[in-house]
């Protein structure tokens, strides 16, 4: 979540240009789809599973994400258009969630800051609650739930991004009632967050990811990283919460979480 605006997940950067227009578009209503994406037939894609599989490989970007028009681009410079696809974790989330939503959330519209608490004399630092922000921001007006270990209702309306950071991702025994939660039909998307002594900042929702059901007892955690580009793993199979946890292992100071909204995703069933 760096960049000179510390957005999520960032590193590389790429040659871009600056285009008044660079998407195709399709019939009105529709999601705008750069003709990557269109390549792999996402908007023929029923299943949630198999329209999310379409993101799989995309090259990581720092600070990349697909604007509402259909371009890759940079939340920070809206302005740059590039030529080939760049995503880092929050773009990812915010474009494969236009898809699953059938909602074509704005750039602006996710990167709101909520409660007005993150901006650059945040005592807390600048954009230390992003990906809290984020996951709220594009679940807004609908729906939606707090997942849990011990199935509680939570209000996050009432909430910030301290007092609701959700539970400790190495708990194992915690995932187990969490994963019993997750089911299809629904959309789940996580913001993590630590303590961090990084530009000054305490407490940092710093990474981002989607979570789906495949109806077969999988649950599929789709993110995009540094090193991974974007991929995904299996969370309901030993083996890939193994390597889920072994990625996001304790390292320094206090205790990693992970925030789980659940969410409606649109029937493409019909």
């Amino acid at each position: 979540m760096q960049s000179s605006k510390f957005y999520l997940c960032l590193g590389c950067a790429a040659l871009f240009i600056i285009l008044p227009q660079a998407s195709q578009c399709l019939s009105s209503g529709a999601i705008p789809t750069p003709s990557y994406l269109a390549a792999k037939k996402i908007n023929q894609k029923k299943a949630p599973i198999e329209i999310a599989n379409c993101f799989l490989r995309i090259p990581y970007r720092r600070d990349g994400t697909l604007d509402e028009r259909g371009r890759f681009t940079t939340f920070e410079r809206p302005d740059r258009v590039f030529r080939t696809p760049g995503l880092n974790c929050s773009g990812l989330v915010l474009s494969l969630w236009r898809y699953l939503s059938g909602e074509n959330i704005t750039i602006d519209e996710a990167r709101r800051d909520r409660q007005g608490n993150s901006g650059p004399d945040s005592p807390l630092g600048k954009n230390w609650d992003f990906g809290w922000d984020l996951i709220l921001n594009l679940t807004e007006g609908v729906n939606r739930r707090v997942i849990m270990p011990d199935g509680r209702d939570y209000h996050s309306e009432a909430a910030t991004g301290e007092t609701l950071r959700g539970f400790n991702l190495q708990d194992q025994q915690a995932w187990k009632r969490v994963l019993d939660q997750i089911r299809p039909g629904y959309g789940y998307l996580a913001s993590f967050s630590k303590h961090t002594l990084m530009n000054r900042i305490r407490l940092h929702h710093y990474h981002v990811a989607v979570l789906l059901a495949d109806g077969r007892e999988g649950v599929w955690l789709y993110q995009t990283t540094r090193t991974g580009n974007t991929y995904r793993v299996n969370l309901g199979t030993p083996k890939g919460m193994r390597r889920f946890r072994e990625a996001f292992r304790q390292t320094g100071s206090g205790i990693k979480k992970i925030l789980i909204i659940e969410a409606k995703i649109q029937d493409r069933s019909q």
